[in-house]
């Protein structure tokens, strides 16, 4: 990073699920501001996974998630305990709580 906070940035990201499948290991990368990118790969490589995790649609097994500089993990911790989720600055956390 050039400085300032990534608009999104994973950390040795990890996500299984049940039964075993391991849809991402160990992912890392960050996106800084004005910079673009685009997600390829096969059937099963983990695209949607990834997509999920960052909309805080999904948890990750391992590693931390960030939108903003807001931890996806810590949004879940809030539902979890049955806390409402509100807004929170330029990242909604409404995708977590059903």
């Amino acid at each position: 990073m050039t400085g300032g906070v990534a608009i999104i940035s994973l950390r040795q990201v990890s996500k299984r699920y049940p039964g075993g499948f391991e849809a991402l290991r160990l992912v890392s990368f960050a996106v800084e501001p004005g910079e673009m990118l685009f997600l390829t790969g096969h059937s099963g490589a983990g695209k949607t996974t990834l997509l999920k995790l960052i909309a805080a649609i999904e948890r990750a097994n391992g590693g931390a998630v960030l939108v903003n500089g807001q931890n996806c993990g810590a949004i879940w911790a809030l539902c979890s305990k049955g806390r409402s989720c509100s807004s929170t600055g330029a990242y909604s956390t409404t995708s977590c709580c059903r």
